[in-house]
C-alpha cells in the first residue's frame, strides 16, 4: 500500500515535465463529490483510465513487458504476492470507497495471515533514468488473465501544477480531506474504474503525492475466481475425509 509517497523540492523549468506527466496520465473519467456520492458526470473516454498507453483492455504478455522495460527501465517481478489495496491510512477505503473496501476484505479474507494471490507485480524503481517524472511505478496484473488490477504511481512533481492540469483536462474531481485539512485525496470515476490522487504531508510538512488506479471489474473477477477455487478445494478435502475410513 502507498502511505508515504515522495518528497519534492520544486526546481524551475519543470513545465515541460508537467506536460509529459499529463500525457502519460491520459484519462477519460468523471468526477464525484465525496466517496460514493454522485455528481453530474464529465465527458468520459470509452477506454477509461490510461497510463503509459495501458488501460483496462491491456493484457500482460512478454511483448508488453518488453515495451514497459523500454519505457521505464529494468523491472523487478513479484509473483504469487499479497495484494492490499488500502491507501493513505487504515480505514480510508471503508470510509470513502466502500466498493474498494469490500474487495480488499475479500482479497485479505484471513485476518493477520499472509494471503497470496495469482498475480504479477511489476515494479520500476528508476523511471527517472528514462527522463520520466516518476520516482516509482508498480503495475499489478492477474497472472491468469493478464488483466490489469491496480496501478500505483509515485512522482517527484510540482503537485499543484499537476493537479490543476488534470482538473483542466478531465474535469473537477471529487475531494476528500482529513488530518485537519492537511491531507487530501482527489478522485475520478469511470465505468468499473477509480483513480485516486493522494496528497499528504510528510513529517517536515512537505507534500507527498501518489496516484492509484483501480480496475474494479478485473479485481472482482480475480476475487470471484479465487473464491470458487477455495470452495472447490474445501469440497475435495471434505470428500477425502469421508472416504478415508
Amino acid at each position: 500500500m502507498i502511505r508515504k509517497i515522495f518528497k519534492y523540492v520544486t526546481p524551475a523549468g519543470w513545465s515541460v515535465v508537467f506536460a509529459i506527466c499529463v500525457a502519460l496520465l491520459t484519462v477519460g473519467c468523471s468526477g464525484n463529490d465525496e466517496g460514493d456520492a454522485g455528481r453530474d458526470k464529465a465527458p468520459s473516454d470509452a477506454s477509461g483510465f490510461r497510463f503509459l498507453d495501458l488501460n483496462a483492455a491491456s493484457r500482460l504478455d512478454d511483448s508488453l513487458r518488453k515495451d514497459l522495460r523500454d519505457k521505464l527501465g529494468s523491472d523487478a517481478v513479484w509473483r504469487r504476492a499479497p495484494l492490499d489495496i488500502e491507501i493513505n491510512y487504515s480505514g480510508f477505503l471503508k470510509q470513502h470507497f466502500e466498493e474498494l473496501h469490500r474487495l480488499n476484505r475479500r482479497l485479505n479474507y484471513a485476518p493477520r495471515e499472509r494471503v497470496e494471490h495469482d498475480i504479477t507485480k511489476l515494479m520500476y524503481r528508476y523511471p527517472q533514468k528514462k527522463n520520466l517524472p516518476f520516482s516509482y511505478i508498480e503495475l499489478v496484473f492477474s497472472s491468469r488473465s493478464g488483466e490489469p488490477l491496480v496501478f500505483n504511481i509515485q512522482a517527484r512533481q510540482d503537485g499543484d501544477a499537476l493537479i490543476a492540469t488534470l482538473e483542466d483536462k478531465y474535469g473537477l474531481p471529487g475531494s476528500i480531506e482529513w488530518n485537519n485539512g492537511k491531507d487530501r485525496a482527489l478522485f475520478w470515476r469511470s465505468t468499473g474504474e477509480i483513480m485516486i490522487a493522494s496528497i499528504v504531508e510528510d513529517r517536515y510538512g512537505q507534500p507527498e503525492y501518489g496516484i492509484s488506479i483501480y480496475f474494479i471489474d478485473h479485481i472482482e473477477k480475480l476475487v470471484v475466481f479465487e473464491e470458487q477455487e477455495r470452495r472447490q478445494m474445501q469440497k475435495q478435502t471434505e470428500k477425502a475425509g469421508k472416504t478415508a475410513f
